[in-house]
């Protein structure tokens, strides 16, 4: 989306989208399970480095942080970056879950139609059972983009967000046939 001419052709298998969708109940687990290290990001860094346990809520913290580095870098922050929730309330902090979204291909391709109607292929796939509620988030990206006129490719498989890698066997080829024509 933001680089029209460099790619003719794009796939999304079980990619993040609609974040409130994706993201909002990650973003109360993350709360909650902060709480245990009295809201200190880095005292579950710390943990995790050493134990590498994500059990109860550690992947929901871990996933947050993760995408907070990504969304919402901040160099004058202690860590680097934002949380996108206040953490006593579980409340979003909207000038922060802003700047994520900018990011949100349900968003974002709204800013940028015309580089995805150059596309030659763009696919968007998702598996039924998701567990991060991705099928719902592709099925609204999908409805989206055709409203706004980008034509896309769209399905959905049994599968769920994980164990999936036969996806991979069916969508690059597609991929690597509108790259090499």
């Amino acid at each position: 989306m933001r680089h029209p001419g460099v790619f003719a052709a794009a796939a999304s298998i079980s990619g993040d989208c609609d974040f409130e969708l994706c993201y909002g109940g990650e973003m109360l687990a993350a709360a909650r399970g902060l709480a245990k290290y009295g809201g200190d990001v880095r005292a579950f860094l710390e943990e995790f480095e050493r134990t590498h346990d994500l059990g109860g809520d550690g992947h929901a913290i871990l996933d947050v942080v993760a995408m907070s580095a990504c969304y919402s870098p901040n160099p004058d922050s202690p860590l680097g970056f934002d949380l996108p929730m206040d953490l006593e309330y579980a409340e979003r902090r909207v000038d922060v879950f802003e700047r994520w979204r900018a990011f949100d291909p349900l968003v974002a391709c709204e800013h940028h139609a015309d580089a995805l109607r150059s596309l030659e292929l763009l696919h968007v796939e998702c598996g039924r059972a998701d567990e991060f509620n991705l099928q719902f988030g592709a099925r609204r990206l999908v409805r989206r983009l055709r409203e706004l006129g980008i034509p896309c490719r769209h399905e959905e498989h049994a599968g769920g967000h994980r164990g999936i890698d036969e996806r991979y066997e069916i969508v690059l080829p597609l991929l690597a046939e509108r790259l090499t024509t």
